[in-house]
């Protein structure tokens, strides 16, 4: 190995020792270590702690995520601030997961046959169909179960509590 192969090595370790993984995965399907970076689910204003990894790409779409969220108003609780946050945090994530369980219901409803498919003899378009339906009812469980979390950060911040109501 020479020095400059030494010293990837080395850079590559450090990296994967910081996001707490010998093998990052982004909800997008992203595996390669370089691309990932830590994203603050609720914001790091709002919670330096929870942190998922995710690739630049889709840090990127939560982070866009994050900015444009109501902003709550002065004088709120902290802890339903945080709550809020952190519950819509989750949300864009699980939309993520959603966007991605759609894409690869995709993938297997087109994919030949000969290619992964099922073995010779079988209906491809039955197999394909009953995975397609599983990938779309898995992505539709991600989609209710983000409304939801919505859902609930909206209730901690109603305008009872002084704190703008978000759009869903």
């Amino acid at each position: 190995m020479t020095d400059e192969e030494k010293k990837r090595e080395q850079d590559k370790q450090r990296r994967l020792k910081a996001l707490g993984t010998q093998h990052p995965r982004c909800p997008c399907g992203e595996t390669r270590w370089e691309r990932f970076e830590v994203h603050h689910i609720g914001g790091q204003a709002h919670d330096k702690a929870t942190v998922i990894n995710v690739c630049g790409s889709c840090h990127k779409t939560l982070t866009f995520a994050q900015k444009h969220r109501p902003t709550p108003a002065i004088g709120a609780e902290p802890w339903r601030v945080c709550a809020y946050h952190l519950l819509y945090g989750a949300a864009d994530i699980l939309r993520l997961a959603e966007a991605r369980f759609l894409e690869v219901a995709q993938e297997y409803a087109t994919t030949p046959a000969d290619n992964g498919g099922p073995p010779p003899g079988h209906d491809p378009t039955g197999w394909r169909g009953r995975l397609y339906d599983l990938q779309h009812g898995a992505a539709e469980a991600l989609r209710v179960i983000s409304l939801l979390l919505m859902s609930i950060a909206d209730g901690l911040v109603s305008p009872a509590t002084n704190i703008v109501q978000a759009e869903v």
